[in-house]
């Protein structure tokens, strides 16, 4: 992953560790960041459409979120934020920017040089070319199936920690605890049958 560009790096991680659908992670503006509590306010996506072209508008289920991340990714955005600054700065007049569906001036994380985004299919198409190049080392999977290996990580590694199945519907930002249970009982499954064997000493 180290030979893919910072933003790439990060769209992964951000998927990876936080969750997040490539709409939002498209969608990242400085002004849902919070940098002194390494945390994202996700309330917008970046949605593309042959009629309305790129629009920056509410989440999926219309709802909002805070999303705690790793300091160190928080840092990493950070840094990203500052050369965008700097972009912005030196480019004057030529710079576009972007404006959300309401007309609110943003700066994008994940933008080019004039601040216009990067379309949310880019992100799956990079993600595509970089696992086929690597193939040998990497299971195909799609880049939305980095959001469900963030789940399942959750759901099998943080019981200790008191993390559940609640947790992993705020994080994701699933409207109903439904879904969540649809998507990801497999884990708590193979969960209760590590607990089942827990007693098996008692029988020895």
């Amino acid at each position: 992953m180290k030979e893919q560009k910072e933003e790439q790096q990060l769209m992964v991680l951000l998927a990876l560790t936080g969750g997040l659908r490539r709409g939002e992670i498209a969608g990242i503006a400085s002004d849902v960041c919070n940098f002194d509590n390494n945390s994202i306010l996700i309330k917008r996506s970046l949605q593309y459409s042959k009629a309305n072209g790129l629009r920056l508008k509410g989440t999926k289920t219309e709802d909002t979120r805070t999303v705690i991340l790793s300091q160190k990714l928080m840092q990493r955005l950070q840094n990203l934020y500052t050369i965008k600054v700097a972009f912005r700065n030196s480019m004057g007049n030529l710079w576009e920017g972007f404006k959300d569906v309401n007309g609110k001036e943003v700066l994008l994380l994940f933008s080019n040089e004039y601040g216009k985004p990067y379309r949310p299919d880019s992100i799956t198409q990079f993600w595509d070319r970089f696992t086929t190049r690597n193939k040998d080392e990497l299971r195909k999977i799609r880049f939305h199936d980095l959001r469900h290996s963030s789940a399942t990580y959750i759901l099998s590694e943080g019981t200790k920690e008191g993390l559940n199945m609640k947790t992993v519907q705020k994080r994701l930002g699933h409207k109903n605890i439904k879904t969540t249970l649809n998507l990801y009982s497999h884990v708590t499954d193979q969960d209760d049958e590590a607990t089942g064997k827990l007693f098996d000493d008692l029988f020895s």
